[in-house]
């Protein structure tokens, strides 16, 4: 039986809210992940491979991960996950049905493209957008041998949304439309709009484009053909939005500046109900909606997050910052691991480290240590193994499973 890691992140619930009965709660936080997030029943998938248990959402626990390298993007479907980068330009797919050991099944390397900026799949196909070049379609049949069978040439996007037989495109040229109806020869329809625009998501007919400039655009795509400007939803400031998701008349905006922002959309407009400025770093990059859950992902870590519509705060245009528990806490991932473990610790000064077999015999020796520094195992036997954590105060012992 595979023992679970159990990582525990504990936070004091914070809120803030726009308009009275409008308020975002956070319920907990995973200081690891991004830039863009993706999340399926009770779990959340971040683009650095991270897979976190989130069933219990004040208490995320870390349950195992893929390493990707310069990680940029991914997407979800079914028991697979679709690893996107930057500036290396490659795709990993990976099985995560185990989300304890999951398995890297292939990677796809694109040596005359630079970024791999998203993926979309419909059936047996992915389609990546890589800006700067080209658009390109994967048949993914057989898992551990993705090929391309089209070229887009000349059609470069940063995102991508699927609707029917189209797929709608973002880049700093604007819309582009691109019939996918036949996979191995795609075609390109026609282009909207000439802003930067830096994400996109789907209604049954509209498309919602993030700004670069801030703000969404919002096109009319019942017929993709003859897709048209529709309206525009305002955001204050120059407040790039870098990524956006509809749900139920909800728009979910992951901003620059403002972090999270939700609009209802309703009769051509968009209308603010409630902010949360991520004061962990700033800036927001990905977001993700599991029922009741929003993920806000951003350069230290993860919010979790909750909208609650019919609340009654006691103060509107407020925001308590976040209480820490006094019980730091420390990640070590991935776990099970086969070659390398990371330690991250969110505060904690880490003096030494050591590596303790089941025997009690001490066999790794760490003196010099960087928060995030990766420690090699792949000398180790597999087996189970205590990780031996000291700091200024305490010691502090952790498992850790190796494996093949």
């Amino acid at each position: 039986m595979k023992r679970k890691p159990t990582i525990i992140i504990i936070f004091l619930i914070i809120s803030i809210s726009n308009i009275s009965g409008q308020v975002i709660k956070q319920l907990g936080y995973f200081p690891g992940g991004g830039p863009k997030i993706s999340s399926m029943s009770g779990f959340l998938v971040s683009a650095t491979g991270h897979i976190v248990d989130v069933s219990n959402p004040k208490f995320p626990e870390l349950t195992g991960q893929i390493y990707i390298d310069m990680p940029h993007n991914v997407t979800l479907s079914d028991s697979l996950a679709f690893f996107g980068t930057e500036m290396i330009s490659e795709m990993t797919i990976a099985n995560i049905s185990d989300v304890y050991s999951p398995q890297k099944l292939s990677t796809l390397k694109f040596p005359d493209a630079h970024s791999v900026y998203d993926i979309e799949k419909k059936g047996n196909i992915l389609y990546l957008s890589m800006p700067t070049e080209d658009t390109r379609s994967v048949d993914i049949t057989d898992l551990k041998f993705p090929k391309v069978i089209d070229t887009l040439v000349n059609i470069s996007t940063i995102d991508m949304a699927i609707k029917g037989n189209f797929a709608f495109g973002t880049y700093v040229d604007g819309l582009k439309v691109i019939d996918i109806s036949n996979p191995s020869k795609m075609k390109f329809v026609m282009a909207a709009g000439s802003s930067d625009y830096r994400c996109i998501c789907l209604s049954d007919s509209l498309a919602f484009l993030g700004k670069h400039s801030g703000g969404v655009d919002v096109y009319n795509i019942s017929d993709p053909v003859n897709t048209s400007y529709a309206f525009s939803i305002e955001t204050p400031g120059t407040n790039t939005v870098w990524d956006l998701i509809y749900r139920d008349k909800l728009l979910y905006l992951a901003t620059n500046s403002r972090g999270l922002c939700i609009y209802q959309v309703n009769n051509n407009e968009g209308i603010e109900l409630a902010s949360f400025k991520n004061e962990n770093a700033g800036q927001s990059f990905g977001v993700s909606v599991q029922d009741s859950l929003i993920f806000l992902s951003e350069r230290k870590g993860i919010a979790i997050l909750q909208f609650d519509r019919n609340a009654n705060p006691d103060t509107t245009h407020t925001q308590i910052k976040n209480s820490f528990s006094t019980n730091k806490p420390i990640i070590i991932f991935p776990n099970p691991a086969k070659d390398y473990i990371t330690v991250s610790s969110d505060n904690l000064i880490i003096s030494e480290i050591g590596i303790i077999d089941k025997s009690g015999r001490r066999i790794k020796n760490i003196n010099k240590f960087d928060i995030m520094e990766r420690i090699n195992i792949s000398d180790l036997k597999n087996g189970h193994y205590i990780i031996r954590i000291k700091t200024k105060n305490k010691q502090i012992f952790k498992n850790f499973v190796k494996i093949e």
